[in-house]
Order: C-alpha cells, then sequence, then structure tokens
C-alpha cells in the first residue's frame, strides 16, 4: 500500500506543500490521505469521465527522498493532470453527502475528507505552477 502520492516535476524534482496551505510552516505534508484512497478517487476519475489519477502516476521503490534522484520513465502535461485533480476536488467539495458515501465509508468522511481535500488542493497549486513553467510533472507512489 503507498504511503504518498507525490508531485515531481522534471526541473524542480519534489514539489513541497504551496505556502498557502501552510502559512505558519507547521510542516504540512500533502500526498498521504490521498494515497491511502487512491481506489476510490480514481473511482470518481472514472465516474467524472477525467482521466484517472493512476495515468498520471509512477511507483517508486524505496524512499521519499529516492524520488528525487530517479528521473527516467514518463512525464505528463501539468495542464492535463490540472484537469483531472480540479474535477475531483470540485466533485469532493461539492457533492451530498449520499454521492460521497458511494464512494467513502462514514467515518472516513468524517475524519479524513478535509485532508483529501488538502492534498487534492495541493496539487492543484502546484499543477497551477508547473503548467506556468511548463514543468512536465508525474504523481510519484511511494
Amino acid at each position: 500500500m503507498a504511503h504518498y502520492a507525490s508531485i515531481v516535476t522534471r526541473t524542480v524534482g519534489v514539489r513541497n506543500t504551496p505556502r498557502e496551505l501552510d502559512p505558519n510552516d507547521e510542516g504540512f505534508v500533502y500526498g498521504g490521505p490521498a494515497a491511502s484512497c487512491w481506489d476510490a478517487l480514481n473511482q470518481i476519475c472514472f465516474q467524472l469521465g477525467v482521466p484517472a489519477l493512476k495515468n498520471f502516476q509512477w511507483q517508486v521503490e524505496g524512499s521519499k527522498e529516492d524520488i528525487e534522484t530517479e528521473y527516467e520513465g514518463i512525464w505528463y502535461n501539468p495542464a492535463e493532470g490540472l484537469q483531472t485533480v480540479s474535477a475531483v476536488l470540485q466533485f469532493l467539495q461539492h457533492s451530498s453527502h449520499k454521492q460521497l458515501k458511494a464512494h467513502f465509508t462514514e467515518r472516513f468522511i468524517e475524519e479524513h475528507l478535509e485532508w483529501i481535500v488538502f492534498d487534492l488542493r495541493a496539487y492543484e497549486m502546484i499543477l497551477i505552477t508547473a503548467r506556468e513553467q511548463k514543468d512536465p510533472f508525474r504523481l510519484s507512489i511511494c
């Protein structure tokens, strides 16, 4: 099971949590909660008719530090990833409780949904920056 789903770009490497999401520098890290429900998020993508998050992923063996040293493989257009992430984020933010329960348990919704939204918001902000910088990306799963 994956522990983190982080964004890596070809030029910058592992992208940190956007400052806007951690303004007091409390050390928030994105990617853990999203990784914990990766299958459900990909099912939502299918339901919405957007490319699945797993289409942008790259499996990493080893630690998070290993991500920065491994640059082989396929890179993706940040605009395409942004389309998917924004669609899933909108779904989570605007769906009824009943719609959310089709993908998550009641307890998961109560305890973790806000952190899934945090992760997707981080992905969205990172992908906007990567798009502006024309820096290809991938979701590194470790």
